[in-house]
Order: C-alpha cells, then sequence, then structure tokens
C-alpha cells in the first residue's frame, strides 16, 4: 500500500513541480487583486487560462516525448539558433524581473507579519537574505528529483492553506457561478492599476507562463517519457492544470468573500494580512502568509534555477545543477532578491523590458511549437492532427488578444 503512494506521488511529481512554480507571489496576489476588487467575475479568465496551460504542457510534453529533443532544443535545430537564444534572453530577463518582485513580495509580507507577534519586527532585507541563502544550498547540493520532491511538497502545503483560507471566507455560490459568464467588469481604477483590463492581463500571464512551458519539456525529457507514455503526460498535465485553476480559484474566493464583500481593496499582498485579521481572524492571517510563503518560495526556486538549467538545455546538456559555473549561476540570480528589499523598487529597465518581452515571448513560443509539432522531420508520423491545430491557433490568438488587453490596461491606468 504505501509502496503505492510512493509510486503514485513519485509519478505525479512534475505535474506538481509546475503547480508550485506556476502559483507563486505573482500569481497570488493577481487572485487577491482581483477577488478584492472585482469578485468572482473574471473567474471565466482563471478558467480559460486553465484550459491553454493544459493544451500547452500536453504539446510541450509531446514534442519532446515524441522526438527526444527539448522545446529549446528543437527551435534550435529545426528553426534557427537565433530564435533559440532569443528566446533562452527573453526567459531570462522575464525571470530576473520575477525573482525580485517575488522575493520583495515574500519578504515584506513576512516583515509585516513579523509586527503581530514581535516588539521588534524582522526586516525584509533579513527575510529575504534568509530565503535566499536557503534556496541556493538546496540547489547547491540537491539534483532534479530531490527538487522536484522540495517543490511538489511546497505546492501541497499552499494548496492546503489556501482551499482552508477560501473555506473560511467562501463567497456566495451564485457569485461563483456568475464568474463563469465572461465579461470584464467595470473599471474600478483609482491609478492604482485596478483595471479590469489589467488584472484580466496579469491573471493570464501569470497562468500561462512561457518559462513554465519549457521547464515542462525538460521535465518531461529528465522523467524520460516517450512515444508510450503519452497517456501518462496528458494525465500528468491535466492534474497540473485543475490544480492551478482549483488553488487558484480558492485564493480569489478568499479574497472575493473577505475584502470584496466588505468593500476593501488592496495595492500589496502585504495588506491582505491587517485587512484580513478583523474580517476573518488570526488563524486566516497565519494560514494566509504560510500559503504565500510556500507559494514564493515554490516559484523562487525554480527562477533561480532558470538561468542555469536554461543554458545547460541550450547546450544539450541535462538538468544538474553540478559545475561551478551553474552554481555560481543559481547564486548570482538569487542575490537578485535582495534587489528590491535593499532598493525598494525593482529597476525600471528590468520592469519595462520584462513587460515588453513577456507580451511577445507567449505568441512567439506557441507560433514555434505549432510549427515544430507539424514538421514531419521532427514528428515524424505523429504530427499534429486539424483539431489540435485548430486549438493551438486559437491559443495563439488568445495570447495575443490578452496581451493587446494588458497593454491597453498599462495605458489607461497611467493616464
Amino acid at each position: 500500500m504505501i509502496q503505492s503512494l510512493l509510486r503514485t506521488f513519485r509519478s505525479a511529481l512534475p505535474g506538481l513541480f509546475l503547480v508550485g512554480f506556476t502559483i507563486g507571489t505573482g500569481s497570488v496576489t493577481s487572485m487577491v487583486k482581483a477577488g478584492a476588487d472585482h469578485g468572482m467575475s473574471l473567474l471565466w479568465a482563471l478558467l480559460l487560462s486553465c484550459l491553454a496551460s493544459y493544451v500547452l504542457f500536453t504539446a510541450f510534453g509531446k514534442l519532446t516525448a515524441i522526438s527526444r529533443l527539448t522545446a529549446l532544443q528543437a527551435i534550435k535545430l529545426h528553426i534557427h539558433p537565433g530564435v533559440s537564444l532569443f528566446i533562452l534572453i527573453a526567459l531570462v530577463v522575464c525571470v530576473s524581473g520575477s525573482i525580485m518582485g517575488v522575493m520583495g513580495i515574500i519578504a515584506e509580507v513576512l516583515e509585516e507579519w513579523s509586527t503581530s507577534w514581535s516588539p521588534y519586527p524582522i526586516p525584509a532585507l533579513v527575510w529575504a537574505a534568509l530565503i535566499s541563502v536557503r534556496i541556493v544550498i538546496a540547489l547547491w547540493r540537491g539534483n532534479t528529483k530531490s527538487f522536484e520532491v522540495l517543490l511538489a511538497s511546497l505546492a501541497g502545503i499552499m494548496g492546503v492553506c489556501f482551499l482552508a483560507n477560501a473555506a473560511l471566507t467562501m463567497p456566495a455560490f451564485s457569485d461563483i457561478a456568475a464568474g463563469f459568464v465572461p465579461r470584464i467588469p467595470q473599471d474600478t481604477s483609482d491609478g492604482n492599476g485596478s483595471s479590469g483590463f489589467l488584472v484580466a492581463a496579469s491573471m493570464v500571464g501569470t497562468t500561462v507562463a512561457p518559462i513554465v512551458l519549457f521547464f515542462r519539456s525538460l521535465l518531461v525529457r529528465e522523467q524520460n517519457w516517450s512515444i508510450t507514455d503519452l497517456k501518462q503526460q496528458k494525465r500528468d498535465a491535466a492534474i497540473s492544470s485543475v490544480l492551478i485553476f482549483v488553488i487558484s480559484g480558492a485564493i480569489m474566493a478568499s479574497a472575493a468573500g473577505s475584502l470584496h464583500a466588505k468593500g476593501a481593496s488592496l495595492q500589496h499582498a502585504k495588506e491582505m494580512i491587517p485587512l484580513l485579521k478583523p474580517l476573518a481572524g488570526s488563524l486566516a492571517v497565519v494560514i494566509f502568509v504560510i500559503g504565500i510563503t510556500a507559494a514564493g518560495v515554490s516559484s523562487q526556486a525554480p527562477n533561480v534555477v532558470a538561468f542555469a538549467w536554461l543554458r545547460r538545455d541550450y547546450r544539450g546538456e541535462g538538468a544538474e545543477v553540478t559545475t561551478s559555473v551553474d552554481r555560481w549561476l543559481v547564486a548570482g540570480m538569487a542575490t537578485l532578491g535582495l534587489v528590491v528589499p535593499i532598493f525598494h523598487a525593482r529597476p525600471v529597465w528590468i520592469m519595462l523590458a520584462s513587460q515588453a518581452l513577456g507580451a511577445v515571448l507567449l505568441p512567439t513560443t506557441v507560433i514555434c511549437l505549432f510549427y515544430l509539432l507539424n514538421k514531419p522531420a521532427v514528428m515524424g508520423e505523429h504530427c499534429n492532427r486539424w483539431t489540435e491545430n485548430i486549438v493551438l491557433g486559437l491559443i495563439v490568438l488568445f495570447a495575443l488578444v490578452m496581451a493587446g488587453i494588458g497593454c491597453y490596461g498599462l495605458l489607461t491606468s497611467s493616464t
């Protein structure tokens, strides 16, 4: 019985890894803001994002299982090395911005929380340094399998916490059902980025992230899945997507049932602590802090190792942090997590570059995937069917529309 459970857990590790990576502090902040400002009215955008994630997880897994190449290698060999190099650079720039933002949010939340139990609040910089050092040590000592176990465990802790929080502050069922009807809610923007357009785009951006898709390909390669494992990798992708929807929806519901119901709003995740305590009690605050910390670490760890893994992938090497170059890359990326606690802001050029590259990266990635899945030299007899091409085409269109919505939201929220 125990051996059977362990086998089931091990087989689900790649999917749970993706859950932990996808639901980071950026995703939590987007869902909390969506729930606080707009209730459950953007649940449809989350559902579409998770459906798109399932299709893309499956497609990236299929590409690697059949071709025996990771997505980055396939683009390099069968499209152009320049395209794969552009994608690598764009991913590293976006990840750099994420590392700064994720650690900034975790550290601020923990600093705010420490004021509730300590007469001397622990500064954000101390929290950031402690977590960054712990992540680097874990990555230097561990291998891919132990890394997957760590991420899966954090995803489990995060999921339990956010589901418990949602149970304490659940909105009305009618509000949840109404959230599946597609609409952009009336703009509540006061110059603080509360635009329904911008919040919807940020939800999609944090749920369907290109870096997660390339990691999916790497994980399938590390699992050594082949054409005989396509059913298993589809099941794994389905587990990931369902859990992402359930946990993200629980975060949105928690904010909708507490903050939105009382007419409260927020701009930063740390504001959830003083707002949530009088509405749902101290237990809800503790659960939220544990959940958002687990979410942050579960996305920060793969962000920190991303440059090293992508570099090795581009060179056709395995995803192990074993050389001194890889380890110093990991340490260097981890230090970016100290930027926000030290300077209290991310560098403007990193933010602009991340936003600009992020807008083109997902459509570019899906277009490359579309080409590769229809190339007989790559897929042999297993090229995409016409129905699969229609679905991928719709996802490209969806990505372009959401990128446009995001640009519109940025313009309207800044005027």
